[in-house]
């Protein structure tokens, strides 16, 4: 049977009941809300910052010290600053060291495609990438690949675009595997945008996350955390948990999904705390298979079926408290 992780508090130590979720950055002309290139050039203590000397700068155009964003990464040194002008670069990356690699411009203008591979490999203990746009296309000949790979390190990835039409947009697994992804939007029109396994952790903070099957899928005993994320577009489900996955959302938007908006299978266990989970093809939430869940303050209304789909097998594992149903 799940279990679930000790320790279960708010952020903010807050147990009040409160009502919707809240509402959340920059609202789109069509409703949605849109995380995504807001911000640019946040301090973080990832990377320390480089000096003048250890900032690279590459430019498809060739008027700069490199061409090619690989050969700026072999070149730097580490803690180095790789900065990279707008253009398609076709390359696949490997991040072996602790760099910072920075797109210039505004959103969409810097652009990385691969084949054969995964866009970004990371390989390092720790590494920023900001302000990219990234492409995994392989479903016209017949390849599968992640668009941003994190089998190892601390990545921290954020301000960037990344779109797969094949395995997952942004992949976290491995039992040292703990990235931040922020302010990002991961776009997989195929399959998944988010995958986490294998004893993974992270955070994936204030983020639009759509996928063609199903936006995120944990499992194999992974357990990250997504806070403030707009979660939607599955055609057959937003959140799978399974395989004695674990994972906590917190303030997200799980909506317009088909199927269910949250299930949870295999032994596995999800805390859902202040969340909208609103507008999906079949119930709010679904457990079962010796699963539990946790979830308190959140909006449970407006969807196809029942709030609830739990499972005699699941039900002394689930917890509720708060929400607003129906």
């Amino acid at each position: 049977a799940a279990t679930p992780p000790t320790g279960i508090v708010t952020p903010s130590g807050d147990s009040e009941p409160v009502g919707l979720a809240p509402s959340m950055t920059r609202p789109s002309s069509d409703g949605k809300r849109r995380f995504w290139g807001v911000g640019r050039a946040r301090e973080s203590r990832t990377v320390p910052a480089a000096p003048r000397e250890s900032v690279l700068v590459v430019s498809a155009a060739g008027d700069a010290q490199f061409i090619s964003i690989g050969e700026a990464i072999k070149q730097a040194p580490a803690g180095a600053r790789i900065e990279v002008r707008p253009g398609l670069y076709g390359e696949r990356l490997v991040i072996d060291k602790p760099i910072e690699l920075a797109g210039t411009g505004v959103p969409g203008e810097v652009v990385i495609e691969a084949v054969g591979g995964s866009c970004v490999l990371m390989q390092a203990d720790a590494a920023i990438i900001r302000g990219l746009t990234i492409r995994a296309h392989g479903s016209e000949r017949g390849e599968r690949h992640y668009g941003v790979n994190i089998p190892t390190g601390r990545l921290l990835l954020e301000d960037c675009q990344i779109f797969s039409d094949s395995l997952a947009c942004v992949a976290i697994h491995g039992q040292d595997t703990s990235p931040i992804v922020r302010h990002c939007l991961l776009h997989n029109s195929m399959e998944r945008a988010v995958a986490a396994y294998d004893y993974a952790g992270g955070l994936v903070e204030e983020c639009e996350i759509i996928g063609g099957t199903m936006p995120i899928r944990v499992s194999s005993h992974a357990n990250p955390t997504f806070r403030r994320c707009l979660i939607h577009g599955g055609r057959f489900g937003g959140v799978g948990i399974a395989e004695q996955g674990r994972g906590r959302f917190e303030e997200s938007d799980i909506v317009e999904n088909g199927h269910h908006g949250v299930s949870v299978r295999h032994s596995s266990y999800v805390v859902l705390w202040r969340c909208r989970i609103s507008r999906n093809g079949w119930n709010a939430v679904s457990v079962a298979d010796n699963s539990g869940a946790t979830v308190e303050h959140c909006d449970l209304t407006g969807n196809q079926r029942t709030t609830w789909d739990v499972k005699d097998t699941a039900r002394p594992q689930v917890e509720m408290r708060g929400n607003i149903e129906g």
